[in-house]
């Protein structure tokens, strides 16, 4: 019996003992295991054609000692349909999810790698074979091809400095950079499309798939996220430059139709000023003469 199971009973009696008068009720309360056994939703995504829904659904397993995730899908007004059934379980990350472009095929994640399911059902296959885990799939429109976030890979130093256990750090120092990178659907082929000393925070294709819009920061850590800045550059990673130059908390970059032009998010005034409420701005992908699109009245 885990930990886990041996506090929630022990939790479970006390309650029973301490707050329930004797033989007042024969239909008992909702209580902690029962929380702990419901079934739980993340990830949920429509197809293409708007019909069907996947979505990641959860299982207590007590002798794990946490949930199982796994991939289901269901027809609108239908019947759930499990598609995935690992004894460890699927990983619920609310971006990992991912139709294809045709509505044939499923991307999720699992033991730290890109899965693709067929929509009917089947056997997975891992796309990825990444040093590091990567996070936040995205097709092309084309669907020929899977871009994803993954980290730079620790050096042999450092992987050794971990055999060794002789290395001390200070608590988020071991950070590395997260670069974009593309991987074939028909090969496995994998090509990386950002370097340097920066980390791609998030990213969204242009419409025709042909560019990419992308937040950049110095590091990937969550408090440094105000000082990245919006950037766009060639599915190829060719062209790649800086729209923003602003210390500014911006997010949901996204091209025009015609890639003109970038739409992006800050809580910023238009002179950029810090602690105003979200305005959208556009910036022409070529320059950096950010203008307000709407904003607050």
């Amino acid at each position: 019996m885990t930990s886990l199971r041996r506090w929630l009973w022990a939790a479970v009696a006390l309650l029973s003992v301490a707050g329930l008068p004797a033989g007042a009720q024969t239909r008992l309360p909702m209580n902690l295991v029962d929380l702990a056994e419901l079934q739980r939703l993340l990830a949920p995504r429509l197809s293409p054609d708007g019909r069907t829904l996947v979505y990641m659904l959860s299982k207590v397993d007590w002798k794990a000692g946490r949930p199982i995730w796994h991939l289901w899908r269901q027809d609108i007004n239908g019947t759930p349909v499990q598609l995935t059934f690992s004894e460890g379980g699927d990983i619920p990350a609310p971006r990992s999810v991912r139709w294809a472009p045709d509505g044939k095929a499923i991307l999720f994640l699992r033991a730290g790698q890109i899965q693709l399911i067929p929509a009917d059902g089947g056997e997975p296959r891992a796309l990825t074979r990444h040093a590091t885990p990567p996070s936040a799939p995205m097709w092309s429109p084309d669907g020929t091809t899977v871009y994803f976030l993954a980290s730079d890979p620790p050096t042999s130093g450092e992987r050794e400095r971990d055999r060794l256990r002789d290395d001390v750090y200070a608590f988020e120092e071991t950070f590395k950079p997260q670069q974009l990178w593309k991987v074939s659907v028909a090969t496995g082929a994998e090509q990386q499309l950002t370097t340097g000393e920066t980390s791609v925070l998030e990213y969204r294709l242009s419409r025709d798939g042909s560019k990419v819009a992308m937040h950049r920061g110095p590091t990937p850590l969550v408090g440094d996220g105000f000082r990245g800045e919006v950037w766009v550059m060639d599915v190829t990673g060719a062209n790649a430059r800086a729209l923003t130059r602003n210390e500014i908390p911006e997010s949901a970059a996204e091209l025009s139709p015609d890639n003109s032009q970038v739409l992006f998010l800050a809580d910023t005034n238009q002179r950029f000023e810090p602690y105003y409420n979200t305005t959208i701005f556009v910036v022409p992908a070529a320059s950096q003469a950010s203008t307000v699109a709407a904003s607050d009245p």
